[in-house]
């Protein structure tokens, strides 16, 4: 690369020096005498310009690594103190199951008139119940109500939910207000 410029440059001296059949001046040799040592410089400078190309190009990797990291660490965080959560509210459900504070809970929410329910068979293939309140874990199969009455609350992930009680003292959630007959 080089030796190309080297060589154009000697080939535009050559020309401007000859003067392509003209007489030529001592100011048009002197700037071009400047030219070629300012191309020269030029030449000369290249490896830095290089280097220092490349060593931008190794801050903007780090920069970005680092904000990646981060964005990581920050996930990781709340992915832990979820979790965290999670596992306290399980403990909490846990102890009052134990202590037929659940019982209590579920009896206050959704009381019980003796009667069992089942989802209108007019509307059985628009319904989906799920097990969570985030709406994800699909029964398989429809349960049996012993309540009528229903809970609508938001769910953390945004949905709009409708809570039900069955006969096994579980509570259900649909994304939909379903329709229950007596059994």
């Amino acid at each position: 690369m080089k030796t190309k410029i080297f060589l154009v440059l000697v080939a535009m001296v050559a020309v401007t020096v000859s003067g392509c059949g003209r007489n030529s001046s001592n100011d048009d040799i002197s700037s071009v005498k400047k030219q070629i040592t300012e191309l020269q410089q030029q030449v000369e400078n290249l490896p830095n310009d290089s280097a220092k190309i490349a060593e931008i190009d190794k801050k903007i990797d780090n920069l970005q690594n680092d904000e990646a990291e981060t964005e990581i660490a920050e996930l990781s965080q709340k992915n832990k103190e979820l979790t965290q959560k999670n596992d306290e509210l399980e403990s909490q459900l846990s102890a009052l199951q134990e202590s037929g504070g659940y019982e209590v809970f579920v009896d206050t929410l959704f009381p019980s008139d003796g009667k069992t329910y089942v989802i209108n068979p007019d509307y059985q293939d628009d319904v989906v119940i799920y097990s969570d309140t985030t709406c994800t874990a699909k029964l398989e199969k429809f349960p049996e109500f012993a309540s009528s009455k229903y809970i609508e609350s938001n769910a953390e992930n945004g949905l709009s939910i409708h809570c039900y009680r069955t006969i096994n003292n579980n509570i259900v959630y649909t994304t939909k207000t379903i329709e229950l007959k007596e059994k």
